[in-house]
C-alpha cells in the first residue's frame, strides 16, 4: 500500500492503530485519525470516535479514569483544527509560521490527555498517580509492562466480595428481611500494607458473615398496579411514561393507598406496558388463527400519523376480512406511499400472519400508486404472491372522485384548503334560526329536476335511513336529503352544527351544500353562490346519495354501478356538462363490471330469479368457449364516453347478463363455492324465489 508511505504535513506517516506501552500521544491519535479518514474513507465523526475508543483502552489498562467520550472527541477535533489551520499555509514561510509549526511538531509527542479532571483524587494507588504525572511531562517518562499479579488478585477478591454482598441482599429482599451487613469500605483496605491487603479483605468478608440480621427492614415495593386493561387505556389516550407515573400517584393518593408499596418508576411501568402489548398481540394472532379462514380479502390505505417524537410519518393500515371476521393486521411505517413500498409492507404483514396462501381479493383506493399497470401496489403484490387476485376498488373513493369533479364544475369559489362559502356559513351558524328553513323542493328549478322521481327517491331514502352506518354523518346526509325534498325523517327535523369541511371529506361538502340551501333565506347568498348550490344539490339528491349509501356492498355493486352510470347518462338532459364530467370519472373505475366480479349479482336479492337463471345459462354456455383464455383476466371494464350510449342501450338486467362469460365461474372456484349442481341440473324454468338460487350457489 503505497498510500501508507505518504507523509502527512507535520504529522508523519499513517498508522492503522495505536501501538506502544505508553499512553497515546497527540501524534498517535492524529496518525490513526488520518488513516481512518483518508485510507478507510470514513467521515470525521466516525474516524474520531474510533480513535477515542482505542485511546480509552490504554487509559483503562492504566486504571486512570477518563473524561466523557464526547469531551474526548471534542479535544481531538480541536487538535485536528489546529493542524488544518497550519496546513492552509503550507506554501507560505515566515518567522511566526515557522515558530507555530515547530511548536505543533513538538506537541505531537506530548500526552493526548483525556484524564478526568479529578483523576489524581480518584486514583487509589500512588503508583498509578505517579505514572500519570510522569506521562504528562515532556518525553512521557515511564511505560506499562506486564501485569501486577498482586493487584490482579486484589481486584478479583474485591469483585468476589461485591458479588457475594449483592447476592445476599437479593436473597434477603426475597424473604422480606434486611441484608444489612457491615459495609466494607474499600478505602479501609488501603490502610493495610500492599502485601497484606488480600488478608484484610478476606478478614472483612469473614466478619460480615458473622453479623446478625436485625429487625424492621425497609422492604422493596413488590406490588404491581398495572393491568392489561389499564395499559391499553393508557396507550389509547397516548399517555407517556412520565405522565403515567403522575396519574397513578395522584390516584393512589385519592384512594388513600401507600405509594411505597407499589412499583412506581418510569422504567418498570414502560416495561410492563411493552409486555402487555406483546401479550395482546400474541393473543389476537392466536385468536385469529383459530378462526382458520381459508379465504381472506386484504384492504390497505395510507395515513399520515405522528411517531413517538411527534414527527409526521406515513403509515399503512392493513386489514383482513373473511367470513364474518375483520382483523387489523398492522400499521407499518413506510418511507413513501409508492406502489413498491406499499406492496412490500402488505406482503411482509401477510407473511407475519401466515396469510400468504389465503389471500384471494384485495381492496384499495383507486389511486395511481395502487392501480398503476407497472409500478402499482396491486400489480406488484400479485407478482409477490405469484397468483391472480380479485380487485375490489373502493367505491366510496370512486364516488368521492365523481363528486369532486361535479363540485369543481359547479363553479364554487375555493381559496386554498378553504371554501369561503362554507367557512362563512360555519362562522354564522349561531345566528341562523333553525326553525326558519325552506325545503329545496319549493324551488321550481329543483322541482323540475326531480320531476316524477320524487316519491321513488323519498322511498329509497326512508329505507336507507334504517341501515347501519359507521358514522352518524352518513345518517345526517340522508336526513338532510329527506328534508330537502319536503319529507320528514323518522327522527324528526333537526339540524346539527356544521363540522369540518376539509378537502378530503367530500361527504361533508354534500352536507354543507344541502344545509346552506335549506337556510338560503337566513343566510346571505350571492346569485353565483345560489346558482352553484342549485347545480350541486340537484346532482346530490338526484344521483349521488343512493350510490354513496350502497357503496360498501360488493354483492350489489355490479347492479348499482350500471344504474349509477345510466343515471349519469340520463342527467345530460338536465346538465350536459355535469353529466359528461361525472361519466368521465366513473368509467375509469368500473372494477365490479369485470366478467368475474359481475357474478356477485347472482347473490343480489334485488335481481329477479329469471334474470339470475339467464346469467347462469350465459355463464355455462360460454364456459367452453372461454376455456382457451382462462389465464387472461381483466381487472376492470374499460369504457370511454363514446361507448357509454352503446353499452347502456339495453335494459339493466340485459347489460348484466351480457357481462357474464366462462370466466365468471372463477368466482366459485376462488371462494370454494360448490357449483356442480348449478351447471349440471339448473334448467330454464323459474324457481320459487331468489333465496333458492342463492342457496344453490352457496351449497
Amino acid at each position: 500500500m503505497s498510500s501508507l508511505r505518504q507523509k502527512i504535513f507535520l504529522v508523519g506517516f499513517f498508522k492503522h492503530q495505536i501501538t506502544g506501552s505508553k499512553l497515546p500521544s497527540n501524534g498517535d491519535c492524529l496518525r490513526v485519525l488520518f488513516y481512518n479518514m483518508r485510507i478507510a474513507k470514513l467521515n470525521f465523526n466516525v474516524s474520531a470516535s474510533l480513535v477515542i475508543e482505542e485511546c480509552v483502552i490504554y487509559w483503562k489498562k492504566a486504571k486512570i479514569p477518563t473524561q466523557e467520550l464526547h469531551k474526548c472527541k471534542l479535544k481531538l477535533q480541536k487538535l485536528y483544527e489546529v493542524w488544518q489551520s497550519l496546513s492552509k499555509t503550507i506554501n507560505r514561510t515566515s518567522e511566526s509560521l515557522n515558530k507555530q509549526r515547530t511548536e505543533f511538531s513538538d506537541s505531537l509527542n506530548d500526552l493526548f490527555d483525556i484524564a478526568h479532571r479529578d483523576a489524581l483524587i480518584l486514583i487509589k494507588y500512588d503508583e498509578d498517580k505517579q505514572f500519570l504525572i510522569k506521562q504528562r511531562e515532556k518525553g512521557r517518562t515511564g511505560c506499562m509492562v506486564g501485569i501486577d499479579k498482586k493487584e490482579e488478585l486484589l481486584e478479583k477478591t474485591r469483585q468476589l466480595r461485591i458479588e457475594k454482598e449483592n447476592e445476599r441482599k437479593r436473597k434477603s429482599a426475597d424473604i422480606g428481611i434486611p441484608s444489612t451487613s457491615a459495609e466494607f469500605d474499600v478505602a479501609d483496605s488501603e490502610n493495610c500494607s500492599s502485601d497484606s491487603q488480600i488478608d484484610c479483605i478476606e478478614e472483612e468478608i469473614v466478619q460480615e458473615q458473622e453479623i446478625k440480621i436485625y429487625e424492621n427492614p425497609t422492604k422493596r415495593p413488590r406490588k404491581e398496579l398495572l393491568t392489561s386493561r389499564l395499559s391499553a387505556a393508557l396507550d389509547r389516550c397516548n399517555v407517556s411514561g412520565r405522565d403515567c407515573i403522575h396519574l397513578i400517584m395522584a390516584f393512589l393518593d385519592a384512594v388513600s393507598l401507600d405509594p411505597s408499596s407499589y412499583v412506581l418508576n418510569r422504567t418498570s411501568i414502560s416495561k410492563q406496558r411493552e409486555q402487555f402489548r406483546k401479550k395482546n398481540y400474541i393473543r389476537i394472532k392466536e385468536k385469529f388463527s383459530q378462526l382458520n379462514d381459508k379465504i381472506v380479502t386484504i384492504h390497505w390505505d395510507t395515513k399520515l400519523l405522528h411517531d413517538i417524537s411527534g414527527k409526521s410519518v406515513e403509515r399503512l393500515a392493513v386489514i383482513a376480512t373473511g367470513a364474518g371476521t375483520e382483523q387489523l393486521l398492522g400499521v407499518p411505517e413506510i418511507p413513501a406511499a409508492t406502489g413498491l413500498e406499499m406492496a412490500s409492507a402488505v406482503y411482509d404483514t401477510l407473511e407475519s400472519w401466515n396469510l400468504i396462501k389465503n389471500v384471494q381479493a384485495i381492496g384499495f383506493d383507486t389511486t395511481a400508486s395502487n392501480t398503476g399497470r407497472i409500478k402499482g401496489a396491486c400489480m406488484l403484490l400479485e407478482q409477490k404472491l405469484e397468483r391472480d387476485l380479485l380487485y375490489f376498488g373502493c367505491r366510496h373513493h370512486v364516488s368521492e372522485i365523481v363528486l369532486a369533479a361535479v363540485f369543481g364544475k359547479s363553479k364554487f369559489s375555493i381559496s386554498g384548503p378553504d371554501i369561503p362559502l362554507f367557512k362563512r356559513f360555519q362562522a354564522n351558524w349561531s345566528q341562523v334560526n333553525t326553525n326558519n328553513f325552506v325545503p329545496g323542493i319549493n324551488s321550481s328549478e329543483i322541482r323540475s329536476v326531480v320531476g316524477d322521481d320524487l316519491d321513488n327517491i323519498l322511498k329509497n331514502y326512508n329505507i336507507a335511513i334504517y341501515k347501519k352506518y359507521p358514522r352518524e354523518d352518513y345518517r345526517e346526509l340522508i336526513d338532510l336529503a329527506i328534508i330537502f325534498l319536503g319529507g320528514i325523517p323518522p327522527g324528526g327535523i333537526q339540524f346539527k352544527k356544521p363540522g369540518a369541511y376539509h378537502m378530503a371529506r367530500w361527504m361533508a361538502k354534500a352536507i354543507y351544500a344541502l344545509k346552506i340551501y335549506l337556510f338560503r333565506t337566513e343566510f346571505n347568498l350571492t346569485k353565483n353562490e345560489e346558482k352553484s348550490l342549485t347545480l350541486f344539490t340537484c346532482f346530490i339528491v338526484k344521483c349521488y346519495i343512493i350510490y354513496w349509501i350502497y357503496a360498501p356492498e360488493a354483492i350489489c355493486a355490479p347492479l348499482k354501478d350500471i344504474q349509477f352510470l345510466r343515471k349519469l347518462y340520463q342527467y345530460k338532459d338536465i346538465d350536459q356538462n355535469i353529466s359528461e364530467i361525472a361519466i368521465g370519472k366513473l368509467v375509469n373505475h368500473l372494477y365490479y363490471l369485470t366478467n368475474e366480479c359481475v357474478a356477485f349479482s347472482l347473490f343480489d336479492d334485488s335481481i329477479s330469479v329469471d334474470t339470475k337463471i339467464k346469467m347462469v345459462e350465459q355463464m355455462t354456455t360460454l364456459a367452453e368457449i372461454d376455456e382457451d383464455n382462462k389465464d387472461y383476466q381483466i381487472k376492470k371494464l374499460s369504457l370511454n364516453l363514446n361507448q357509454v350510449p352503446l353499452f347502456l342501450e339495453k335494459c339493466v338486467d340485459d347489460v348484466l347478463i351480457s357481462l357474464f362469460n366462462g370466466h365468471s365461474k372463477n368466482i366459485f372456484q376462488r371462494y370454494k363455492i360448490k357449483n356442480f349442481y348449478i351447471y349440471t341440473h339448473l334448467s330454464g324454468q323459474a324457481l320459487a324465489n331468489t333465496n333458492k338460487v342463492n342457496k344453490l350457489l352457496r351449497s
